[in-house]
């Protein structure tokens, strides 16, 4: 244990900085009847030593002499405990070493991780690999509305444009139908006769008229016709968990023993995309 003491004593106001550096810190068994302060230590040590086994803190600490319960040790404590609660608290901003560190997000629908996320995992893995002692559980979320609307805008749009013999291409966005092309509105109603029967195709081609509006009406119902179960939800929830770790793993192979996967968890999704879960251990 190694400390570096700055302190300005000034009109009896003290003010202090103090740097602590702690190599190869070993911690003993939990005392299971504890009745004290209890402060995420484990998680603390993982987080804040680096691959050299060190602890590198800065303590600053202020008070003034003249109050009643002034106390030094008090002071140092209390900023050591202000450390370990901002862990515990804020873990991923405190492993990034106070840069903002969100969440990874998946647009709607979509089991495929973003390139912008893509780049946040890169720098998580890097960091993980310097924190021996860390570990990281992952697990996918989705939102029950947002990406059960976004799916069934996959099925169905995917099945239109097929028909219309449009080249999808596995990793690029699925385009919306453009139904001012005659090949698309075609599509639209061979799905709608398979969807609905070929009775009432003919009744909605023999009423009106074949232009975009009738095209959008159709594929609208169709829309609303397809459904999506918690199980297709949640498989989608384990396929973008299982994606990020792929990424993870291919910047910092070393962490496949280190990353563990959560069950899919229901959530909600922000303008960002459909938030992943993040658990530090």
């Amino acid at each position: 244990l190694g400390t570096e003491l700055r302190y300005l004593l000034q009109d009896r106001q003290l003010k202090g900085d103090n740097r602590m550096v702690v190599d190869n810190i070993q911690l003993g068994e939990e005392v299971a009847d504890y009745q004290g302060t209890r402060l995420p230590l484990k998680l603390a040590v993982a987080i804040l030593e680096d691959s050299d086994g060190r602890i590198d803190l800065s303590l600053p600490v202020a008070g003034s002499l003249d109050a009643p319960d002034f106390s030094y040790g008090h002071l140092v404590w209390q900023a050591l405990r202000n450390v370990l609660v901002k862990v515990a608290t804020a873990p991923f901003r405190a492993l990034f070493g106070g840069e903002g560190f969100d969440e990874i997000y998946a647009d709607a629908g979509d089991d495929r991780i973003p390139p912008p996320e893509r780049e946040k995992l890169h720098k998580l893995a890097e960091v993980l690999a310097k924190r021996p002692k860390l570990s990281l559980a992952l697990g996918g979320g989705y939102d029950a509305q947002g990406d059960a609307a976004a799916l069934v805008r996959q099925q169905v749009d995917r099945d239109i444009l097929q028909r219309a013999a449009y080249k999808l291409h596995a990793d690029e966005p699925l385009p919306v139908p453009d139904l001012g092309d005659p090949a698309v509105r075609s599509a639209v109603g061979d799905a709608y006769s398979v969807q609905f029967g070929r009775i009432a195709w003919l009744k909605r081609v023999a009423t009106t008229a074949d232009t975009p509006a009738r095209a959008q009406a159709m594929r609208t119902e169709l829309l609303a016709a397809r459904k999506v179960d918690d199980k297709a939800l949640q498989a989608l929830a384990d396929a973008r968990a299982r994606a990020a770790r792929q990424l993870l793993l291919a910047a910092q192979p070393a962490l496949a023993e280190r990353i563990t996967l959560l069950p899919p968890q229901a959530g909600r999704a922000s303008a960002d995309g459909v938030p992943l879960l993040l658990k530090l251990q």
